[in-house]
């Protein structure tokens, strides 16, 4: 009986616990975690550096042109109360020709300190601007660097303002 049992045995595969729980190794959690988090910081430098000057350039582009609309909204307000005889006297000797030019220091102060009140004050309520940048830009590519959906950038306006008159005379005639 004993031939028989031998005869008919079968065999089989040990078996594949697939589902089975294994026990967590701590060193493999915190190392996964670690490396993880070093990947993470790598891309977010990457991805930094190939977008700061793209950023940075539409960031000063965009602040010249708020400025340079600002500026000359308010230099036009202010100058549209003086006239060109408020700011200078012209003395004529007895021939009626241009002897000299003399010009208006306090007048000329007041005009510039307005100016700069009124575009500073300007600056100071002017919305929020958005910038769009495409996807594209992030890959540090030009070729690339339209493609994709745009992300919209809120820029808050910060800035002083500052003055500085320039004054030139040329002679002209004999």
């Amino acid at each position: 009986m004993k031939e028989n049992k031998l005869q008919y045995k079968i065999y089989s595969r040990a078996r594949c616990d697939i589902f089975k729980k294994r026990k967590k190794n701590k060193s493999n959690s915190i190392f996964f975690i670690m490396v993880t988090i070093f990947i993470a910081i790598i891309v977010f430098v990457a991805l930094n550096k190939s977008i700061d000057p793209i950023f940075r350039t539409l960031c000063e582009n965009k602040a010249h042109e708020i400025a340079t609309i600002v500026t000359n909204e308010e230099t036009t307000k202010v100058m549209a109360n003086y006239k060109y005889e408020d700011m200078f006297t012209i003395k004529k000797d007895e021939n009626g020709n241009m002897k000299m030019i003399n010009a208006n220091i306090l007048t000329i102060n007041e005009i510039t300190s307005d100016i700069a009140i009124n575009i500073q004050n300007s600056l100071d309520n002017y919305e929020d601007t958005e910038i769009k940048l495409a996807i594209g830009s992030f890959l540090g590519s030009r070729l690339l660097s339209s493609i994709g959906p745009n992300i919209k950038i809120n820029l808050s306006s910060i800035g002083k303002v500052n003055t500085e008159i320039k004054s030139e005379f040329e002679s002209k005639g004999i």
